[in-house]
């Protein structure tokens, strides 16, 4: 297996505020990657392959926008943002996927959209904690496995046009959203069209100390290019689970996430499950209070491709992030068994 390498990060932003009513948000993120018999497309140094397997990259991302506070219950944003890469050897075709007569894109690393285009409302009808957002925006929650927007790549794994209603309590919540998810067109803006996948889903937040809580969720994903193609995405899936942490029981820590997914893929039933265990222990009358962390990272993969059922776990609308597998956006939550240790170290 050959090594790969993916380098330094940089990122700086800035939110300047006027009159206290808008604020201007812009952010920029350069980051260089060099690679080693690996890219987005290819693996190893075949001549077959599409690309190069060793480019050298700059990749960067600007976000900038406005967020306009009309009253303390009603916000406003709107926030765009350019993705780039110089050196890539990929061309953005090589990201076309085609469905029957309908075209759409994935491209990884550039892209020109909205990040947010959105109205929240809170004190919904009056009611302390219940709220609602609607239009272009992130649905992330928890650790992101299970819904986030992947922000480590360039042009953002998941972003939605969503309606979502919340209603908090205490630090708690519970939330119920439905959405499309855009695709990744640096050539056209999607601006509530171009949608890859319909959603909806539950996600809670109940607290069961001051560190800890029990997250419990279920989501709906439906493929919405469903004619023969390279882009043919038909699925109908429910995944569901939940997500318990605690991060000061004593000296002791842990991070615990179930998912089991049922439905159908293609022609295929959907029957899989996936699991993050971690548990740690902190030193914390020893210098840089060292919290040393095993755990394992599992999907199911499927070892019988002729039986009828698809028993390879996909994330629903999951991040990437080099913080949740240690490979920055190259490896998912998906067919995977990582053993890890962790030693996490807090300088004064």
């Amino acid at each position: 297996m050959k090594k790969y390498l993916i380098g330094a990060v940089a990122i700086a932003a800035a939110n300047v505020l006027y009159a206290g009513d808008i604020s201007v948000v812009a952010e920029i993120k350069e980051r260089f990657e060099t690679l080693d018999g690996m890219n987005k497309k290819a693996y190893g140094d075949a001549e077959t392959l599409v690309g190069e397997s060793d480019d050298r990259l700059l990749v960067s991302r600007i976000n900038l926008g406005v967020v306009y506070n009309q009253t303390p219950d009603v916000i406003w944003k709107a926030i765009g943002y350019y993705a780039d890469v110089f050196g890539w050897s990929l061309e953005h075709d090589d990201f076309k996927k085609t469905s029957g007569s309908e075209t759409y894109w994935l491209n990884p690393q550039q892209d020109l959209d909205f990040s947010d285009l959105n109205v929240e409302v809170k004190s919904l009808a009056g009611v302390s904690g219940l709220s609602t957002k609607i239009g272009r925006q992130a649905n992330m929650y928890g650790d992101k496995r299970v819904l986030g927007p992947g922000s480590w790549g360039n042009s953002y794994g998941h972003l939605w046009d969503l309606a979502k209603l919340s209603y908090k309590w205490d630090d708690n919540f519970v939330d119920a959203f439905y959405g499309l998810e855009k695709d990744k067109d640096k050539n056209q803006l999607s601006l509530f069209n171009k949608h890859i996948y319909e959603g909806a889903g539950i996600y809670s937040h109940f607290v069961t100390n001051k560190k800890g809580a029990v997250e419990p969720f279920v989501i709906y994903r439906n493929g919405l290019y469903t004619e023969a193609g390279s882009g043919e995405n038909t699925e109908k899936s429910y995944t569901y689970g939940f997500r318990a942490y605690d991060k000061g029981l004593y000296s002791f820590n842990y991070d615990v996430t179930y998912a089991k997914a049922d439905g159908t893929k293609k022609d295929k039933d959907y029957d899989a499950y996936a699991y993050v265990a971690k548990v740690g222990y902190q030193f914390k009358s020893v210098a840089w209070k060292p919290n040393v962390v095993i755990g394992q990272v599992f999907a199911s993969g499927d070892s019988d491709k002729t039986d009828g059922t698809n028993k390879t776990f996909s994330t629903p609308f999951g991040g990437t992030d080099g913080t949740l597998y240690g490979r920055m956006d190259i490896m998912n939550w998906s067919n995977i068994v990582e053993n890890l240790v962790e030693v996490n170290l807090a300088p004064t």
